[in-house]
């Protein structure tokens, strides 16, 4: 890897890192904030397999992450990864509504499985970064650094976005 590039890796994985633990913090304060809700057993395992769950999803962001910024199966699994997430908390919203849970009871189990969701994506970002990343190929090293936002909270902005979009119309063009 390159000083420049190695430069650029390190300032986008400590911001992004940085930013997972403001996360995990804003979420741990909702969890205290709900103790005397959650349940004893439930909860923890929730958040167990919310974080596991989390884990594998990240090491398969990353590894989208090494695709060409524009291709079409990195931004596809981007997208259903995403609308998952939120179909999944839309059926949580339903199901409690149709088993009349107090709303309390509900926000306890969503602050704590976000919690699992953020330390499993943080984890599992973590891992894969000090795993693999070393070894990429200078191709797929440069698409990794090309799709790895520096910032978690505001991933998008102007450029990313205009630049997605000229390559994706760029390789339209080539077929």
């Amino acid at each position: 890897m390159k000083q420049e590039e190695m430069q650029s890796f390190e300032k986008k994985r400590k911001q992004r890192m940085v930013e997972y633990l403001v996360l995990i913090s804003f979420q741990g304060f909702f969890v205290t904030a709900f103790l005397r809700v959650l349940h004893p057993l439930f909860s923890p395992a929730l958040a167990v397999v919310t974080c596991g769950l989390a884990w594998n999803l990240a090491a398969l962001r990353e590894q989208r992450r090494t695709l060409a910024l524009a291709n079409s199966r990195r931004l596809i699994g981007d997208a259903l990864e995403s609308l998952i997430l939120l179909l999944a908390l839309v059926l949580l919203g339903i199901g409690a509504q149709f088993v009349a849970l107090p709303f309390v009871v509900v926000m306890a189990h969503l602050a704590i499985s976000l919690m699992g969701y953020f330390v499993g994506s943080f984890l599992g970002e973590s891992v894969w970064m000090k795993r693999y990343v070393p070894g990429l190929p200078d191709d797929r090293l440069s698409n990794y650094l090309g799709n790895l936002n520096r910032s978690l909270l505001f991933p998008y902005n102007f450029q990313y976005l205009r630049r997605v979009f000229r390559n994706s119309r760029r390789d339209d063009t080539d077929k």
